[in-house]
């Protein structure tokens, strides 16, 4: 059995490829994607086509377990429709800023519907998730019933996989498609305030997604040095590569510079690489909780390949702080990561607190994984022993 240790190393690389949103180190988690379409999907596909400036469909196939019901779509009123199940991790993660979507709009004739679909077996049931959640879900939620509304909206859209949010501007048109966290605020806010021009917008995007493409294709050379030199621990190369890589996009490949300063302590370097550490906390990432709390977790982790001169136990805390501050101190792994880095400076006392807490957000999350709950609890009765005995 993997312990919450073993999850969280090897889990530094992943987590950065994915903060990134490029594969570089370790393959990242896999996609939510759709089940495989029935032949009646694909045939309905092919007939119905829905895309930016065609009329929205109904959202008459579901069942409402939050809000009121959305017959129609009122002239003046805006939509936006969320569609996620419970057992999409990303869908899950982009609830908060969903949320904040609804409350800062609520007087603005704004609408936000969840939309279940694509259910899996030993899922958590929606109602008992949306129950759960409360008021951390303050906006209407839907269900969809046999796949009928998948069918119509994201099959339809051609989109497999979620979360994916659609908006629906005041006249009952599709105004946009795509993922909540990738621009999604600016566009309900322009469509409020009739400034949205879709065809614009698509047609940045898509010019966006070629160049992007083109310096995908530029930096193919250095993401595979930069993989090939970590797989080697040649950390003069992982050095060299990540530089190239920041010098081509540095917020594309932000998450590297976590790399390079590992690179740094294993080069032996401990001033350069107190510097740059130091750099990053206060400035590239400042504000990246998952770039804070995995440089963090790599200085202090139980399972840290630093050895304890290597180990810059102040920015260690420094960053996980940060990462607290960042997510609120709601995110159990990021207070697990400060607790940890509060009981290897001595602070055993302080380490409890907030292990304890940890704990506390953990159990109330039906989802956690038993093995990170197991891993919580272990951790914080070693952090009470050590409090005992001082």
């Amino acid at each position: 059995m993997r312990t919450r240790s073993t999850l969280r190393l090897a889990g530094v690389a992943s987590i950065l490829a994915l903060w990134a949103g490029v594969a570089l180190a370790e393959p990242a988690a896999p996609a939510a994607a759709k089940p495989a379409a029935t032949e009646k999907e694909k045939t309905e596909s092919k007939r119905k086509r829905l895309g930016v400036g065609d009329a929205a469909p109904k959202l008459e196939n579901v069942k409402w377990l939050k809000g009121e019901p959305v017959d129609s779509w009122q002239p003046g009123h805006v939509y936006v429709l969320d569609f996620w199940a419970t057992w999409c991790g990303p869908c899950i993660a982009s609830i908060p800023h969903i949320n904040e979507l609804q409350a800062k709009h609520k007087d603005d004739k704004v609408h936000v519907v969840g939309v279940a679909i694509w259910p899996r077996p030993r899922m958590t049931p929606t109602k008992e998730f949306v129950d759960k959640r409360g008021d951390k879900m303050a906006y209407g939620i839907a269900e969809d019933v046999d796949g009928k509304t998948a069918t119509a909206f994201m099959t339809a859209a051609n989109q497999n996989g979620i979360p994916t949010a659609m908006v629906v501007d005041k006249g009952g048109k599709i105004a946009w498609i795509g993922h909540p966290m990738d621009g999604l605020d600016a566009v309900v806010a322009d469509v409020v305030a009739d400034k949205f021009d879709a065809e614009a917008h698509a047609k940045k995007k898509e010019e966006e997604r070629k160049k992007e493409e083109a310096e995908r294709a530029k930096s193919k050379d250095a993401e595979e040095a930069y993989i090939e030199a970590r797989q080697n621990s040649d950390w003069k190369a992982v050095i060299d590569a990540a530089d190239k890589l920041l010098a081509m996009n540095p917020k594309r490949y932000q998450s590297v510079t976590v790399a390079k300063y590992e690179a740094m302590v294993r080069l032996g370097d401990a001033a350069k690489a107190k510097a740059y550490g130091q750099s990053l906390v206060s400035g590239d990432l400042a504000k990246e909780a998952m770039g804070l709390n995995a440089l963090s977790w790599m200085i202090v982790g139980p399972e840290t390949e630093f050895t304890k001169e290597q180990q810059d136990l102040d920015l260690a805390l420094t960053a996980a702080e940060k990462a607290a501050d960042v997510t609120k101190h709601e995110e159990p792994q990021i207070l697990d990561t400060l607790a940890r880095a509060h009981f290897v400076k001595g602070n055993t006392a302080k380490a409890v607190e907030i292990q304890t807490k940890a704990l506390d957000l953990v159990k109330k999350d039906k989802d956690a994984d038993e093995e990170m709950v197991k891993g919580i609890e272990e951790a914080l009765a070693n952090y009470k022993k050590a409090a005992e005995k001082k």
